[in-house]
């Protein structure tokens, strides 16, 4: 568990350290100079990833890793989006689907951005680290993959098997550094800082794939008038894929689906064929 006075802390020191530079500083004042301490640099825009936490690769199924959004994502305007783990269980759905833990959002003020990317630049090991990390004797699992764009860091770190101790090797200390920085983000609720709120997502990448057999029970009736089977399978893009609004998703005909489904049974609309449909919330800076 992260400690609850985590990030709160850095603040503080971030805080005192520009206060100290201030007071070092020269008293003239130049009447065309910015007041604001630019701190470290970063995009603002709402859609400006400045940080983010993901998985992918490894022997887990890609149609899994395909319905999973990043862990964490801290966007240039201060928006936080990442998945609520404290809230028990997942909703039950009927049938042989599964349903996701839902995200939660949060808006860190500048002051808690800095902290937040200094961390991750500095005890997080992300300003020093290489773009890869791999061991060959850790069993192809996936890979943790963090996204850095702040202080003239601009990167993406793949490292594989992040969960797993390393005792021995170069890179004992940097794996470390990322393991404790991943567990601050995937526990970022818990640190106190700020007030968090369930995110409703406005869109969603849906997935289907027929299920050759006819055999998934419960199979709900097609919902949508205006989405249809082929929409999914034959759009040129991501195979199987479609978006799908927060409105359709409602028609499915029941709550926590925000987090993400798997598996959820479908009967085709007129064709006597049966799907099985996962839903993928979409992200701010995500099209499909």
């Amino acid at each position: 568990m992260v400690p609850s006075s985590r990030y709160p802390r850095l603040i503080f020191v971030l805080a005192a350290a520009m206060s100290l530079m201030v007071a070092c500083a020269s008293t003239t004042v130049d009447p065309n100079a910015s007041t604001a301490s630019p701190g470290l640099v970063h995009p603002t825009g709402a859609t400006d990833v400045i940080l983010r936490l993901d998985e992918t690769g490894g022997a887990t199924s890609p149609t899994f890793l395909a319905i999973q959004p990043p862990a964490f994502t801290l966007y240039g305007d201060g928006t936080v989006l990442f998945r609520d783990l404290s809230s028990g269980g997942p909703p039950v759905w009927p049938g042989p689907s599964v349903a996701f833990p839902s995200f939660k959002i949060t808006r860190l003020t500048e002051a808690q951005i800095q902290a937040v990317i200094a961390d991750a630049i500095g005890d997080g090991a992300l300003g020093s680290a290489r773009v890869e990390y791999t061991d060959p004797l850790i069993a192809p699992i996936p890979s943790a993959i963090f996204t850095i764009d702040a202080g003239g860091v601009k990167k993406t770190v793949s490292v594989s098997g992040l969960d797993i101790d390393v005792s021995d090797g170069t890179d004992v200390l940097a794996r470390a550094a990322f393991k404790r920085l991943a567990g601050r983000l995937r526990a970022f609720d818990l640190a106190g800082v700020p007030p968090s709120e369930a995110w409703a997502p406005t869109r969603y990448r849906g997935l289907l794939f027929e299920d050759p057999s006819g055999g998934m029970v419960g199979a709900k009736a097609w919902p949508w008038a205006d989405l249809r089977p082929t929409d999914f399978i034959d759009n040129g893009r991501l195979e199987g894929a479609a978006v799908v609004s927060d409105t359709q998703a409602r028609l499915l005909g029941g709550d926590g689906y925000q987090g993400g489904l798997m598996g959820f049974a479908l009967a085709g609309p007129g064709d006597g064929r049966r799907y099985a449909l996962q839903l993928r919330p979409l992200l701010p800076d995500e099209t499909e």
